[in-house]
């Protein structure tokens, strides 16, 4: 999977895109790109499921 590392300049009255520019390009392993969300997801998730057992 090909990620990009966008730059980006808002106008903070406008909130519009002033400039864009794409500073890197590179490939990754789609494994280690959603391994973060999963993690933080996951634990939310069993935090949650684990509340509710004990709550009934």
């Amino acid at each position: 999977m090909k990620l990009a590392l966008v730059s980006m300049k808002i106008d903070r009255f406008t909130n519009k895109v002033i400039s864009r520019e794409a500073k890197e390009i590179k490939e990754v392993d789609e494994d280690e790109y959603y391994k973060p969300l999963i993690e933080m997801l996951g634990d939310e998730f069993l935090k949650h499921k684990k509340e509710s057992e004990v709550n009934g």
